[in-house]
């Protein structure tokens, strides 16, 4: 924003200067008068930099109005979101994985304890296990299907960030505040959904979602030691966790 503004007022200057040598210009050629000459050079001066104030005052509050309008609707986005997150809620009433949970207790469950069974037997604990030796795992359990809206919406504010009239340091500023919510079970979640998006059809989710993770640093606070796998911390551009 500083830097816009920096640009306009330059701009403004230079055309006022402009605007007050071809007025004095114009006034010293129709007026045989001296001092008429140099009151009407002094007064073109004027004038330009009364006009260059108005024109820098419209702009400032054309854009502090924006920046208010913007900063209202995304903390109402944020806010639902939250909202959102709290309100999620998985029931198994299956004897041998029976369970039922709500908010963010879910993510951790999911990842560390949903009973996944191999021969029969129960022998992994968590999305983690199953995901150790295939990093694409995650949209294979229909069960993950209910963090979908959470996903969705978790990326729509992001995108509304990066889609503002905002300058890259605030918009970073803004996804920062986003980013501060997100649990350590979260931020693995998030991770390997976008890593198994690779395997849909249609590619353009995966490569919007993957570009928003890693111009907003959004794995930055992600603890690379609970990964599924000590070889999956590159699967997304390592630019994401600066």
């Amino acid at each position: 924003m500083t830097k816009k503004i920096c640009i306009i007022c330059t701009l403004v200057l230079i055309a006022t200067i402009i605007f007050s040598i071809f007025v004095y210009y114009y006034n010293y050629c129709c007026w045989t008068s001296v001092f008429n000459s140099s009151f009407g050079a002094l007064n073109a001066l004027f004038s330009g930099l009364a006009f260059g104030v108005v024109i820098v005052t419209l702009y400032w509050q054309q854009q502090d109005s924006y920046n208010k309008s913007f900063e209202s609707n995304l903390y109402k986005q944020i806010e639902f979101f939250i909202t959102l997150t709290e309100n999620l809620s998985y029931k198994n009433s299956d004897g041998a994985d029976c369970y039922e949970g709500k908010g963010r207790d879910i993510f951790e469950w999911f990842y560390t304890k949903k009973k996944y069974f191999v021969n029969g037997r129960d022998d992994l604990l968590g999305l983690k296990e199953k995901l150790r030796n295939n990093s694409r795992f995650f949209l294979n359990d229909s069960a993950t299907n209910i963090f979908d809206s959470y996903f969705n919406y978790l990326f729509n504010i992001y995108s509304y960030i990066d889609k503002s009239k905002l300058e890259p340091t605030e918009q970073q500023g803004y996804a920062n505040q986003l980013t501060a919510l997100l649990t350590q079970y979260e931020l693995l979640l998030i991770y390997y959904y976008i890593e198994s998006l690779k395997d849909c059809i249609d590619q353009k989710k995966y490569g919007k979602l993957s570009e928003l993770c890693i111009k907003y640093h959004i794995f930055k606070n992600l603890n690379k030691a609970d990964l599924a796998n000590p070889n999956h911390e590159n699967l997304i551009n390592t630019k994401a966790f600066i």
